[in-house]
Order: C-alpha cells, then sequence, then structure tokens
C-alpha cells in the first residue's frame, strides 16, 4: 500500500512539472512572437491615390515612446497612436501607378516589447471620393479644409532666373502654381541654378515647344525637374523624377493662367 501511495505521489507531482513547464513555454512563445501587426486600412490592393490617412492596427495596445516612422517621398505629414491603432496622415493626393511605402522603424506596446522594421508597400489606384470608406470622406474633407489656398504661402528661390532659358513671367508663375500642385503644404521651393538648362531647339523645324531641366529642392527633399513649354505662351508642364532611380514622382499636366 505505501508502494502504491509512493507511485501515485510521483505521477501526479511529474503532472505537475510537465504543466508548469508547458504554461512557461507557451507565455514565453507569447511574449516573442505575440507582438504584430494585424491589419491594415485601406486595403493595400486597393488603396486610393487620395486616401488622405492609413490606419495601422496591432495586436496590443501601443505606446508613443520611441515611435519611428519613415517613407518613401516624405509622404507621411503627421501621425499618432490611439490605443492599438496608428494612424498615419499622408501628403495627397499620390501618384496613381507609382509604388509607396510607410515602413514602422520602431513601435513599442505598453509593456516594453519592440516591433522593427515593418514594411507597407501599396501602389495607389485612381478610386472616386464617393467609393472611400466613411472615415476616409470625412478626413480628407478636413484635410482638404485645411490646406492653404494659395501659391503665395510657398517661399520660391531663384523662379526669376528660369526666364534667361525662355520662360516668360507668366510661365514661371504657372511653374510655381504646378509646385503648389504637388505640395500644397510646402514652405521653400528651390532650384538650383547651375543645374538649369534647355534642351537644344533644332533650327529646322517651326516647333515654338521648348524643354527646360534642372534640379530642385522641396522642403529639403531634391527632385530632377523638366519643364516643357510654349515659347511667348502661357502653358507650362512640370514633371518631377526620383534623382536615385529617375522614376517619375509627379506631371502637373497642362497649368495655365496659375490655375491647375
Amino acid at each position: 500500500m505505501q508502494e502504491f501511495n509512493q507511485g501515485k505521489w510521483l505521477k501526479r507531482t511529474v503532472l505537475v512539472l510537465v504543466v508548469i513547464v508547458l504554461a512557461v513555454i507557451g507565455f514565453s512563445v507569447f511574449k516573442n512572437i505575440g507582438f504584430r501587426i494585424s491589419g491594415v486600412e485601406p486595403d493595400t490592393s486597393n488603396f486610393a491615390s487620395i486616401s488622405p490617412f492609413m490606419k495601422i492596427s496591432f495586436n496590443r495596445t501601443l505606446s508613443s515612446k520611441g515611435l519611428v516612422l519613415s517613407s518613401s517621398y516624405s509622404i507621411i505629414s503627421s501621425y499618432k497612436v490611439s490605443g492599438s491603432d496608428l494612424f498615419v496622415d499622408l501628403k495627397v493626393p499620390l501618384t496613381a501607378g507609382y509604388p509607396y511605402y510607410v515602413k514602422v522603424v520602431r513601435v513599442q506596446d505598453t509593456k516594453g516589447n519592440v516591433l522593427k522594421n515593418q514594411t507597407i508597400s501599396f501602389t495607389p489606384k485612381n478610386i472616386a471620393f464617393q467609393n472611400l470608406s466613411p472615415d476616409q470622406q470625412r478626413a480628407l474633407l478636413e484635410t482638404q479644409a485645411k490646406k492653404p489656398d494659395s501659391k503665395a504661402n510657398i517661399t520660391y528661390n531663384n523662379f526669376d532666373y528660369l526666364t534667361n532659358y525662355g520662360l516668360t513671367d507668366t510661365q514661371v508663375d504657372t511653374l510655381e502654381q504646378a509646385f503648389f500642385n504637388f505640395k500644397e503644404d510646402a514652405k521653400v521651393v528651390t532650384i538650383s541654378t547651375p543645374s538649369v538648362a534647355a534642351a537644344p531647339h533644332s533650327a529646322d523645324t517651326s516647333s515654338t515647344q521648348g524643354t527646360i531641366t534642372f534640379s530642385v529642392s522641396v522642403d529639403g527633399t531634391d527632385y530632377n525637374a523638366s519643364v516643357n513649354y510654349t515659347q511667348l505662351g502661357v502653358d507650362a508642364q512640370l514633371y518631377l523624377y526620383n534623382p536615385s532611380t529617375n522614376a517619375q514622382v509627379f506631371n502637373s499636366y497642362s497649368v495655365a493662367n496659375g490655375e491647375d
């Protein structure tokens, strides 16, 4: 009888130890792999070029301490934490059909667990306002209400220099409007005068079209620019390119008389 009781006690002890070990292992696994992104809105496969914000949801309550974000082409205007969600306000409109990314460089939950280098890639589409979610529609209207209503809010440096290469004063004015259309909340746009060059014009053609290229900085971000214009006209079409990849990031189409 004593041997039976000892065996029963041993089995119970082993069972308790196994339960404890499994619990410890389970907790460790949960702690190490549990913190993650649980969703992104709008869906990255159906992201509108006019979506004013991206909501990145996590499976844990977030802390704003040590939060670091980055993006392609500085499309982030601001961001904030609300519970387990990270709201990222975007500078819209984005260029439809062109790839972008938002990267969560570092984020932590309220218990100090850290998640790093989470990249969210998406290619915007032309989606009508009425097809946005109600939250996106409301945010877009609020964003538009806050935007400056004039290109006069921006400081343009060295734009008059382009008149030496064939642009009229009116075309310089419309070019400023094109940069406003590109980034309405810009503060300073500066043309690098040594980089300005006019494309050769053939003497064998009667075309009055001209092209000027230059390097330009928009709030500290560098771009290569190309301007197509009509000699002695009012039209000007601005193209901006990534200086590293030469990928086009903006096309103003035709801007005339200071209006889009």
